[in-house]
């Protein structure tokens, strides 16, 4: 287990399990590092979780799993994720969105590559 990622194994693969699945209007929940986007690009550790409200997917990322207060909305819609090279147990996932002249690129990681390619699965069926 990576030193950031506090949640259990259990947690943690019921969470790949649901974001492989999909469907639904909630297709997964779980821990993720989400990149600050202002200048300084801390990771914070969020609970996160895919929703549909109305025809547009988003990502809603939370401080908890209470799920009380979204600290930030990530659109998926129309959107595009892509994998880069991770380091030090982070597994990183590139969300984009916007148009060509404005586009905006979201950082997450996930403590695993099973982790990673749960959460890819589930996004990319987002962002289509």
């Amino acid at each position: 287990l990576a030193p950031w990622f506090s949640a259990d194994a259990r947690a943690r693969e019921a969470a790949a399990a649901a974001a492989a699945r999909g469907g639904g209007d909630e297709t997964s929940k779980g821990w993720l590092l989400v990149q600050d986007s202002d200048w300084t690009r801390r990771w914070r550790k969020r609970y996160c979780s895919l929703q549909q409200r109305g025809r547009a997917k988003t990502l809603c990322c939370y401080n908890d799993s209470t799920e009380l207060d979204c600290v930030e909305v990530i659109p998926l819609t129309g959107g595009a994720v892509s994998t880069l090279e991770g380091c030090d147990n982070m597994f990183p996932i590139r969300i984009s969105h916007g148009n060509a002249t404005h586009p905006t690129h979201v950082m997450i990681a996930a403590d695993s590559e099973k982790y990673r390619q749960a959460w890819l699965k589930a996004l990319q069926a987002a962002v289509s």
